[in-house]
């Protein structure tokens, strides 16, 4: 069993084109740092089309929150925002290439659907069972509007605050060269308390399912 991320970078097209070279190191970057919270395999698709192999399913909407999130404290700036629209499937693979294009299975295919038909949606998350699939949707949508309404600013702080619970404010303060007023400012305008809250109600349904 295994979590499948098929997502694209929004807002990609409005970047710069000598710049549009950044987005593979930006993924490439954030896949690294993410690494350290659970094994992944990340390939990229001209450019800002990219797929996640997450080894650890109950994992991979906490995977894709941090990716999404990472990205908007990227973007260049007010007029370039980078954010990502993004299929989770939860399956078994029941092929494991080489690289994430020649493997299969059920949480390929699911993801693959799924984001045929995201719409106006930037997170879908779908499983083999209707029944986990409804309160998924529910907690999905609540967590995409939380994610999209992130500022460039907020998502700095909240990435360092769910990449590591245990940071002090003075720590991320220090890091993103801002005053610890500023830090706390973000943390409360962003919901991040109910943004943690969905993830781990996420990652509970998940473990449940088999």
């Amino acid at each position: 069993m295994k979590g499948i991320i098929t997502a694209d970078v929004v807002g990609s097209t409005k970047i710069p084109y000598e710049q549009r070279g950044m987005l593979p190191d930006v993924l490439n970057e954030l896949a690294a740092q993410l690494q350290r919270i659970c094994p992944i395999r990340l390939e990229i698709y001209r450019g800002d089309s990219f797929q996640i192999e997450v080894e650890y399913y109950e994992l991979t909407p906490f995977i894709a929150a941090l990716l999404r999130i990472g990205l908007k404290s990227k973007s260049l700036n007010k007029t370039n925002k980078l954010d990502a629209r993004m299929s989770i499937g939860i399956g078994e693979v029941s092929y494991v290439g080489e690289s994430i294009g020649q493997s299969d299975g059920e949480a390929y295919i699911l993801s693959g659907r799924a984001f045929e038909n995201l719409g106006k949606q930037r997170l879908k998350i779908t499983t083999g069972k209707e029944a986990t699939n409804d309160e998924l949707n529910v907690l999905s949508m609540i967590l995409d509007d939380l994610l999209t309404s992130l500022t460039v600013a907020q998502s700095k702080v909240v990435f360092e605050c769910l990449y590591d619970p245990e940071i002090k404010q003075k720590l991320i303060a220090k890091k993103l060269c801002v005053k610890p007023q500023v830090v706390n400012k973000a943390i409360n305008a962003s919901k991040l308390s109910i943004i943690a809250v969905v993830l781990e109600r996420m990652k509970m349904v998940l473990a449940k399912y088999k």
